[in-house]
């Protein structure tokens, strides 16, 4: 008989074929030849031997006869995994880069680190990690500390797909580590910029406020210190891009 596969796990190697009749038969993987196995995907056309069980109708001695090369789709959607592995997707690149993200609420510091690996080509993370840390930054009337909670997301970004019939090469979709390291280039520059600005700006700070001690103006001196701890942070650019 001749049908085509409806659905199947390579996780769990097996699943299901529509016949010509319009029945659904399971397979198991174990029923196609080796050099077949690797064809394994939907809508790919086979010949199989139809047999009826108690527990309703198998397909064994299964061939693949369709002409259609065998590629890969990507997801609908962007995926995450706390492990390394997706039900209907297999890993096609396993990048050497983790992301993160962070933010005072949780579904955005996982945005936050989904965005972030979107821009690095990736299509999925896997071994999703979340973690706190604490913040600080000084009240609201100037006087003390007011410390708060950073949630935070890290985890490997990859590029996933699921084979289907004239479906994208493989190598469309390798892409992340090459992207990673072009984007980790310039956010390092970025970063060495903004701290030499910070250090300029600080020089002339100290000779300003030198100046003003000289001229027993010292009060103002310490007001242009404090106001400079205030306002001169310098950005790290590429904290959330790290290799592993």
């Amino acid at each position: 008989m001749r049908g085509i596969i409806k659905t199947h796990l390579d996780q769990k190697q097996y699943g299901f074929i529509k016949g010509d009749d319009g029945k659904d038969y399971f397979f198991r993987y174990s029923s196609f030849d080796d050099t077949d196995k690797n064809k394994i995907c939907e809508k790919i056309l086979v010949d199989f031997d139809p047999k009826a069980t108690p527990k309703g109708y198998v397909a064994t001695k299964i061939q693949v006869v369709g002409k259609g090369a065998v590629g890969y789709t990507s997801p609908d959607k962007f995926l995450c995994s706390a492990t390394d592995k997706f039900r209907d997707f297999e890993i096609l690149e396993f990048s050497k880069w983790m992301v993160m993200g962070s933010s005072r609420n949780p579904d955005e510091a996982k945005e936050d680190m989904i965005n972030r690996a979107k821009m690095i080509g990736a299509n999925a993370l896997v071994k999703v990690e979340y973690f706190r840390s604490t913040g600080e930054e000084t009240s609201d009337s100037g006087r003390g500390t007011h410390y708060f909670t950073i949630h935070n997301c890290k985890a490997i970004a990859v590029n996933i797909g699921k084979k289907v019939v004239d479906g994208d090469m493989i190598d469309d979709f390798i892409c992340i580590d090459k992207k990673a390291a072009y984007l980790k280039s310039k956010l390092v520059a970025q970063t060495k910029k903004a701290k030499l600005y910070r250090l300029l700006f600080w020089i002339v700070v100290l000779c300003m406020s030198l100046s003003l001690y000289a001229s027993s103006k010292g009060i103002f001196a310490i007001i242009l210190i404090v106001i400079a701890f205030k306002f001169s942070h310098a950005t790290d650019y590429d904290w959330w891009l790290v290799k592993i």
